[in-house]
């Protein structure tokens, strides 16, 4: 190194100083900037993250409402179909029931429960197995209500047709009863 000093000037090893000098600082301003760059970067993958969970929760809880709408399609199609086939014959079989707790649970994952979106069909389905039930509990008391009108109005018809009959013999003589032809 001395053979190298002593070929340059005084001058050209203080330009050379000077030159070191500004690339460590623009080195060092980089280096910050660099740092600054990959705080940034991480911030950015982070926030990458949350949202790629965030869409995944989102996507999980959208299935979850899709699979219960179905399950309650299928399930208002067949107490439908049960209420046509029932529909003709006064029934004593029990009506279906809308929504079985499995289906108002809609799924086994405790942290969908607290989606709003999962909350409020399960809300949703709730009141409507509750509307079912009532619909289904005033469909048995009317059904009661008609038997118990047929009833009477078989009654009433055999009491007219009695009184009649005995109205019809009142006024027969006593001796023509026996010969009169319908």
């Amino acid at each position: 190194m001395p053979v190298i000093a002593s070929s340059l000037s005084p001058q050209a090893l203080s330009e050379t100083r000077q030159q070191l000098s500004r690339k460590e600082r623009s080195l060092r301003i980089l280096g910050k900037h660099l740092s600054g760059v990959q705080k940034e970067r991480r911030q950015m993958e982070e926030k990458l993250q949350r949202a790629e969970d965030e869409l995944s929760g989102a996507a999980r809880r959208q299935e979850c409402v899709i699979r219960c709408m179905k399950a309650a399609e299928t399930n208002c199609k067949q107490v439908r179909e049960s209420f046509v086939q029932l529909q003709h014959s006064v029934s004593t079989h029990r009506r279906p029931l809308l929504f079985t707790q499995e289906h108002l649970d809609l799924s086994g994952a405790k942290h969908l429960m607290l989606a709003p979106e999962v909350a409020a069909c399960q809300s949703f389905l709730s009141v409507v197995s509750q509307l079912h039930h009532a619909c289904s509990s005033r469909i048995d008391w009317l059904e009661q209500e008609v038997s118990a009108h047929r009833s009477h109005v078989t009654a009433l018809r055999s009491e007219l047709q009695d009184a009649c009959l005995r109205e019809s013999l009142a006024y027969i003589p006593v001796g023509c009863r026996f010969h009169v032809s319908y």
